[in-house]
């Protein structure tokens, strides 16, 4: 019987981020997905277009049918994008599945870093949904804003701020903590150490949903059972070998996708 494992997240039509990023990489690892719609986007390559959030109420009615039946293992967030919405599926987990792994993969800035939302948000995550959290899994640009920060910093700096907002233990991954011309490397910290996850850096535009497909297969990895050391080397490399695959592809006439 497969692992169950929720992502609770936005669509996106052309399939590159959000639910449909996050059901594919679950399914390349052998989990059950579901998936509770928080938005519905209009986007593309080369775009964005608009948005249509869904009522907090009508994610909530969602989320609770999932857990009062499904009861996932995992639980990952990607795009909640209102305060009510941070609150409500915090609320919800908390009532439901107070056990659960929750991996919380914050989406809160655009591609060129600048923050998406109003500070409301980012207070509904320090709230209510970050105590709650296994794992906090920002990049830097996603950190400097959980932390109020103006601008990037070191990310000997970000990681033990990033800790003082998850209970103990939980992980925090630092995507992209260090950039170099050949290599970029995460940085995966738990119990006061801290273990690099490093790859080449790949000549490609078609990137686009990588984030969310590190933090998916890290769900599906440990919704099966996997250790925590274990299952984010996997998904580190399931990330590696997803954006080799999708290198030449031409999917679209922009940013295209990261792979299968």
């Amino acid at each position: 019987m497969p692992a169950p494992v929720l992502t609770i997240g936005g669509t996106d039509p052309c399939g590159a981020f959000g639910l449909a990023a996050d059901l594919k990489s679950f399914a390349a690892v052998g989990a059950y997905g579901m998936g509770v719609v928080t938005a519905v986007t209009a986007q593309n390559s080369r775009g964005f277009y608009g948005v249509h959030a869904v009522p907090a109420d009508m994610v909530a009615r969602q989320l609770t049918a999932v857990l009062d039946d499904y009861a996932p293992r995992v639980i990952k967030t990607g795009f909640l994008g209102r305060a009510d919405v941070v609150q409500v599926v915090a609320e919800c987990i908390g009532r439901h599945a107070p056990h659960i792994e929750l991996i919380v993969d914050p989406v809160l800035v655009n591609g060129q870093g600048q923050p998406l939302f109003p500070p409301d948000v980012t207070a509904a995550y320090q709230s209510h949904l970050l105590p709650l959290a296994s794992w906090l899994m920002p990049n830097r640009a996603e950190a400097a804003v959980l932390l109020g920060l103006p601008a990037f910093t070191s990310a000997e700096e970000l990681v033990p701020a990033l800790h003082q907002l998850v209970p103990a233990p939980a992980r925090v991954w630092l995507k992209q903590a260090i950039l170099e011309p050949e290599t970029i490397t995460d940085w995966l910290s738990s119990g006061g150490e801290i273990r690099p996850l490093a790859a080449p850096r790949l000549t490609t535009a078609n990137t686009a949903g990588s984030g969310d497909r590190l933090s998916a297969f890290l769900a599906a990895l440990l919704a099966q059972n996997w250790p925590p050391a274990p299952a984010a080397t996997e998904a580190h490399r399931l990330l590696q070998h997803s954006l080799a695959t999708a290198a030449s592809w031409h999917l679209g006439h922009g940013r295209g996708p990261a792979g299968l």
